[in-house]
């Protein structure tokens, strides 16, 4: 192993002579660094997953079927925060990953939406909204639910969400401004949306069949 450390923690640290030593003024800058480096340098497109149910399975499904032509990278965690985000670029990104696929959950409110600043989703899917989140600090009610995982598409060049919805099927583009009922969330004039209806799709003997594109 080589351990990244800044001066404030190499006085305490406990390792052998044949340990790595890369002494660093700031820690979190120089993960900010590295994780903007080999970002920048890859040339793989993320697709993003949020809803209140069925986000891993979503994902896995994704890998599943991009892996069929693709290199894929898919970034494992119920809870994904910035840190584990950060960790797994630095760390298992390379040039050969043509695509990411990841779930971004709601562990603060705004969570969605570090996490989409951090890795922009040129795809970004919204699965469905329920009451599970309520008591996370600032999601009082659903409607804040919604409004604060639609931030998942504000870098998206497409966006799908599951038509039925009683909460999703309020979000609506208007000119490139993405609205919840007549409240502006964001702007993203290259944001394009489909719904996706789930009576088009039915599982048969352990295949997918997928009657939409």
């Amino acid at each position: 192993y080589t351990f990244v450390v800044d001066k404030t923690m190499i006085d305490n640290l406990d390792y052998t002579r044949t340990d790595k030593i890369i002494l660093v003024e700031d820690i979190h800058q120089t993960m900010d660094d590295l994780f903007n480096y080999f970002k920048n340098k890859s040339h793989a497109k993320t697709v993003a997953v949020t809803g209140s149910v069925g986000k891993t399975t979503c994902v896995g499904l994704i890998e599943s079927i991009l892996k069929q032509k693709h290199n894929v990278m898919r970034i494992y965690s119920k809870r994904i925060t910035p840190l584990v985000l950060k960790a797994n670029i630095i760390n298992l990104l390379n040039d050969d990953i043509d695509y990411i696929v990841t779930e971004n959950s709601i562990y603060y409110h705004d969570h969605v939406k570090i996490l989409a600043d951090l890795l922009k989703p040129e795809i970004a899917a919204i699965l469905n909204i329920e009451s599970s989140h309520l008591g996370v600090d600032g999601l009082h009610t659903i409607d804040d639910i919604c409004k604060f995982k639609a931030a998942i598409m504000q870098y998206a060049k497409k966006g799908y969400l599951i038509e039925g919805d009683p909460y999703l099927d309020r979000l609506h583009l208007e000119e490139g401004e993405l609205k919840y009922d007549d409240e502006p969330l964001l702007y993203n004039p290259e944001l394009e949306i489909e719904r996706i209806d789930l009576t088009k799709t039915k599982v048969e003997d352990e295949q997918f069949n997928i009657e939409n594109r």
